[in-house]
This record gives C-alpha cells, sequence and structure tokens, in this order.
C-alpha cells in the first residue's frame, strides 16, 4: 500500500487523506509499516448494536447531567488558576475522517503552562465532561480509540500505512489508548494494535473492562 505521503499532496485535510488511504491498491502485510488489519477499509463496517447504543446514550446523558451540575464550581476553579475562557473547542477527526468538535475544560494557561487545578481536571479525566454533548449527539461512542487532533492524525497516518483503518469507528468518551505528537513509535505502534483489536471485535463486556482500566485521553 502506497502511503500518502509518497503522493506529495500536502494539502489534503485528514479526512481526504483517510478517504484516500482506503482507495489504494492492496500491499502484502510483509511490506507494510506497522500494525496491520487483514480487512479491507470497507470491510470494517461500523455496525453499533442497540444495547451498545442504549448504553451510549445513557450514560451520555448521566455525564452531560453531571458536567451540568458540577459545571459552576469547575468553571470558577478554572477561571481562578489563571485560564481566561471555561471552556476550550478543539477541532478532533471522528468516524471515517469527519471533523468533529469537542469542548473541554481547559488545563494550561495562555502560556501554555499547566496549573495546579488543571492538572487535577486532566488526572481526573473531569476536563472532558463536556464530551458528553457529542456523546448524546452520536459522534463519540462510551469507549473507542481516542479521538485524535488533526496534526496527530496526519502525524501517523503518514507514518503506519495502515493508520487509517481505525477510523472505521467511532471514537469513544473512555479511550482504548491514544497516541500523540510526542508518542514514540513504539507506543504507537502497542497502541494501534490493541485498537484495532477493538474494532474487529467490540463489545459490552470489553467495553467495561476498558473502562475499568481507562486513562484519561
Amino acid at each position: 500500500m502506497q502511503t500518502i505521503s509518497a503522493i506529495g499532496d500536502e494539502k489534503l485535510s485528514a479526512r481526504e487523506k483517510i478517504m484516500l488511504e482506503k482507495q489504494l491498491p492492496y500491499k502484502s502485510k510483509h511490506h507494510l509499516n506497522g500494525p496491520s488489519v487483514d480487512y479491507f477499509f470497507h470491510e470494517l463496517k461500523y455496525e453499533e448494536g442497540f444495547l451498545q447504543r442504549w448504553v451510549t446514550r445513557c450514560f451520555g446523558g448521566l455525564l452531560f447531567l453531571l458536567n451540568l451540575l458540577i459545571l459552576p464550581l469547575i468553571s470558577i476553579g478554572v477561571l481562578l488558576s489563571g485560564a481566561s475562557t471555561m471552556l476550550q473547542k478543539e477541532k478532533r477527526i471522528g468516524f471515517r475522517g469527519h471533523p468533529i468538535i469537542l469542548w473541554q475544560f481547559p488545563t494550561e494557561n495562555e502560556s501554555g503552562e499547566s496549573f495546579s487545578f488543571g492538572r487535577f481536571l486532566d488526572r481526573s479525566g473531569l476536563y472532558k465532561l463536556p464530551w458528553s454533548i457529542n456523546m448524546v449527539k452520536g459522534e463519540l461512542l462510551l469507549v473507542g480509540p481516542k479521538p485524535l487532533l488533526e496534526e496527530d492524525s496526519l502525524k501517523w497516518n503518514n507514518t503506519y500505512d495502515e493508520f487509517y483503518k481505525r477510523y472505521a469507528t467511532k471514537p469513544g468518551f473512555f479511550v482504548i489508548g491514544g497516541p500523540s505528537a510526542h508518542s514514540s513509535e513504539d507506543q504507537v505502534e502497542h497502541i494501534l494494535q490493541k485498537e484495532f483489536e477493538y474494532v474487529l471485535k467490540p463489545s459490552i463486556k470489553k467495553d467495561f473492562a476498558i473502562i475499568l482500566g481507562s486513562s484519561p485521553a
């Protein structure tokens, strides 16, 4: 499989690159860079079962109510810590490469320095409570691959031939792993393999096992 970097169009968006990758000729797994899946992209069809959809919507609704209840307290803590805004907006890459907008509580000030209350939000995962809106809208699952920033998606999609296949399912509120711009290639390969295993065989049982051992995205 030829990588997008070989094509040479650096102006493509993350979704355009993902959709172009899935149309490229098949290449033997022995010649691929990084983890591989013995399925074409179109064979990795995402089918959200009734139980999974019901659990995701209910859990998202409960998290949304919790978000409304503690929003004033977290907002006061964030503003007193020196942040310039109560919420910040980020564009991340979702199902089949479609961009989604996620709101979250800031954990750093304008200078890019983390503050003590922000570190607490980061460690506890409370910073992403507003993501519950995206769960209710159906853009996030309860559990799934990490919704990556576009620049991280572009970087790793150009590094690993089959990285784009992680987008065959929706991203999750609780994440299986999650490469970032600072991850080493060994870490990304390990995370990507786990994401592929989940994409191939998602289940409610596996979801709750991941939730219990999940770290903040």
